[in-house]
């Protein structure tokens, strides 16, 4: 752990997490359902991650039924085999060592315990829970240094190519991101925690845009504990039309005007490249979802 440090994130349980529901097919039996989506689960981790142990309630009491401790190879073998021998599960807990890149940007370092998966069965509904014990992905933190760039811009990929991954795999649909503290929820969205980045490719991000993914632009300090009065925030993303929407909000945190959004739709490219060039000129940095 000295390679990488522990000055600029905390390690704090369950301090911010993303929420998602799981698609079943119909007449399914929630138990398969469930079954089905956590085996998938290992097959997602590297690159983000290593089982470290598992653990499944039962009933509607929800009583401990099985857990693999550490040292157990947890597979999608060993899930499988899990569930078979519970027909009613109501829950699986994978608690999950993190992969991570230190600040030299070479070495890997492991933290135990640095986060968890939870799959659980609720009112027939079937939920995905990823839950970080640790906000080094964050580049402000609540560390005693708050200041965590380099980490983060090392590593916040790592959890948005799993919740990529995850997504893809299981169909999963994103419900809602909770946090501790506002400082960690202003940096989340479905996609991870986004990055500031003041210099970008202008055809990356178009070629992004084409293939779905949504960009913010916003003139907020990089540094989330300055206060601003106002803030301007765009979004931009291709609807499913094709057309491509530009939403401006103008937000006045000092309460001197009510906040304020603007839609404009446009199908042209040409002009999409143009307001993005303007808003880059304009000092506006582009969030990384």
């Amino acid at each position: 752990m000295s390679a990488l440090g522990t000055r600029t994130w905390r390690w704090d349980r369950n301090c911010v997490g993303w929420l998602f529901e799981l698609p079943i097919c119909p007449d399914q039996p929630m138990v398969e359902a469930m079954a089905r989506h956590a085996r998938v689960l290992p097959g997602l981790l590297p690159g983000f991650a290593v089982p470290a142990a598992a653990a499944w309630t039962t009933g509607p009491q929800g009583g401990n039924a099985l857990a693999y401790g550490p040292g157990t190879r947890i597979d999608e073998h060993a899930i499988e085999a899990a569930f078979r021998e519970l027909p009613d599960a109501c829950s699986l807990v994978l608690d999950l060592d993190l992969v991570v890149t230190c600040a030299d940007g070479v070495t890997e370092a492991a933290v135990s315990d640095g986060a968890s998966v939870l799959v659980e069965i609720m009112d027939r509904r079937l939920f995905l829970d990823v839950r970080l014990n640790v906000d080094l992905h964050a580049e402000c933190t609540r560390g005693d240094d708050r200041d965590n760039t380099a980490l983060a811009r090392l590593n916040a990929s790592r959890l948005a190519a799993f919740l990529a991954r995850l997504r893809k795999a299981t169909g999963a649909k994103f419900d809602a991101v909770h946090a501790g503290d506002r400082v960690h929820r202003n940096q989340m969205s479905q996609y991870g925690f986004f990055q500031w980045l003041r210099d970008f490719d202008l055809a990356d991000v178009l070629e992004a845009l084409d293939m779905g993914r949504p960009f913010r632009f916003t003139d907020r300090p990089e540094d989330l504990r300055q206060y601003v009065p106002t803030e301007e925030l765009v979004w931009i993303f291709r609807m499913e039309s094709g057309d491509f929407c530009i939403q401006t909000e103008f937000i006045f945190h000092d309460g001197s005007a009510m906040s304020a959004t603007v839609n404009h739709y446009t199908d042209d490219v040409t002009e999409v490249a143009e307001r993005i060039t303007a808003l880059r000129d304009r000092g506006l940095s582009m969030e990384l979802w």
